[in-house]
């Protein structure tokens, strides 16, 4: 049997229901069928969640400029930025197979932490005619902290290989591990770029006609630089990767220890192919020619794998071996997972918690 019920929503211009802040206010329970309420609102999300594992869940939108999502049993309604909702009334009908009681839960009333822009492209030469492409997350409000100056600490978040650009934000939980961080007032407000590098290794060659680390270093930094609110500090600039861009990763730290303060790397291919073209950590180290005395001046470095993982375990063990021997000062994380997205969901957790220690929210306090 299918059972309606219908959410009336006047949204004028902050999205304040329920005697919520900005980050998510109380939660109005609703067991009903049928209920209509107002939620006084401008900008943002307006999530439902229903209780019921009914197949079949719809959502229909009166304003065809709100658009709406479903999936989990979760609705979220986006009523869209900059644009006045002043006097409009949006109508919200969900419907669903099969539903005896239903508890509706209206949760994150209140502007959204964060946006996510996908697929971003833009022109280089380094790709063999491809545009260079990324995803970025990226604070809600961005655009206007830009205009009064404000710049954010940043991530280079780097995928493995047979990946993308957009498997960190659709596996790796990224927008709800840094919003949460950031609503809990732990985290600075901060930018994520997940940058689009076939199977690359992040280096120049490896793949005929792709010139990786050239496209990262002569376009792709100077490009986020440029169009977004970055910080260009080195301790406000961080990266990190799974598997091959663990390579990445620790490459790029190692060979530019000036561009970042801290490096953590995920299962990570360590070891690389042991060429000077993909080379091991150890091998950087010798290249470059690090001794004792130049340790302070390099990032802090986290290496993170588990127990299972049968393709780059022995590469972790044998790196951290190493740089125990050189008497290189590093974080070593050895815990039960395999080579996969439950292990790096955790582990982006784990990075976000360090990243607490060092970025922390700005208080009004602060800024006296």
């Amino acid at each position: 049997m299918k059972r309606l019920f219908v959410l009336m929503m006047t949204l004028p211009l902050l999205l304040v229901a329920c005697g919520g802040d900005d980050g998510g206010g109380e939660a109005l329970y609703l067991k009903a069928l049928k209920s209509t309420f107002e939620i006084e609102a401008a900008g943002g999300n307006i999530e439902i969640a229903v209780s019921t594992n009914a197949d079949g869940l719809r959502a229909v939108v009166s304003e065809a400029d709100w658009a709406n999502t479903v999936s989990d049993n979760k609705v979220v309604v986006t009523v869209p930025k900059n644009n006045s909702t002043e006097g409009r009334t949006a109508t919200v009908t969900l419907s669903a197979e099969g539903v005896d009681d239903v508890f509706v839960k209206i949760i994150q009333a209140g502007k959204p932490i964060s946006i996510i822009s996908k697929d971003v492209t833009f022109t280089t030469t380094y790709l063999g005619g491809d545009k260079g492409k990324y995803t970025i997350y990226l604070p809600y409000d961005y655009e206007e902290a830009a205009q009064a100056g404000k710049k954010y600490p940043v991530l280079y978040l780097l995928h493995g290989m047979w990946s993308h650009n957009n498997e960190w934000h659709e596996k790796g939980k990224v927008q709800e591990t840094t919003d949460n961080a950031v609503r809990g007032g732990l985290l600075s407000d901060m930018i994520v770029v997940m940058p689009n590098a076939y199977d690359s290794f992040y280096v120049d060659g490896y793949m005929q006609g792709i010139n990786y680390e050239s496209f990262f270093w002569n376009d792709l930094k100077p490009h986020i630089e440029k169009t977004y609110p970055v910080s260009t500090e080195r301790e406000l600039t961080a990266i990190a990767g799974l598997s091959m861009g663990g390579f990445g990763c620790t490459y790029y730290a190692f060979t530019h220890p000036e561009e970042f303060f801290l490096c953590y790397e995920m299962s990570g291919a360590v070891e690389g192919m042991g060429t000077p073209q993909v080379p091991s950590l150890k091998m950087i180290f010798e290249r470059e020619g690090y001794t004792s005395e130049d340790f302070e001046s390099l990032p802090t470095y986290i290496m993170d794998c588990g127990t299972e993982d049968s393709m780059c375990l022995y590469a972790n063990i044998n790196t951290h071996y190493y740089l125990e021997s050189v008497g290189y000062p590093h974080e070593y994380i050895l815990r039960s997972g395999a080579h996969d997205w439950v292990f790096w969901e955790a582990s982006y957790v784990t990075l976000i918690n360090r990243l607490c220690q060092y970025w922390k929210p700005v208080t009004a306090e602060d800024e006296k």
